[in-house]
């Protein structure tokens, strides 16, 4: 399952947080080191579906299973694109 963060199809409630590079690194982000953390807009399932695999791409949360069920049953590789928010940070699990 490819992870894609360069699009931002869900509707999130946006709050003041630092950028998971940020809050993990603890420092400023360059440009440069976005670069680790982004991608440039691609259709990871068209890519897939060019080369022999099977191509799905996800871009709403409900898609998520039937596209797990679909590449379970395929006989074939697969990848599953999953369009995601890059600024959607999951819950802090510790606090101080």
């Amino acid at each position: 399952m490819l992870q894609e963060n360069c699009s931002d199809p869900f509707s999130y409630e946006r709050q003041p947080v630092e950028r998971g590079f940020d809050r993990v690194y603890g420092g400023q982000q360059t440009e440069r080191g976005k670069e680790l953390w982004t991608y440039t807009k691609q259709n990871f399932a068209k890519i897939a579906e060019d080369i022999g695999a099977l191509g799905i791409r996800v871009e709403k949360p409900a898609e998520i299973g039937p596209a797990l069920q679909q590449a379970l049953k395929a006989d074939r590789p697969v990848v599953i694109d999953v369009v995601s928010d890059i600024d959607a940070l999951a819950p802090v699990a510790v606090t101080e």
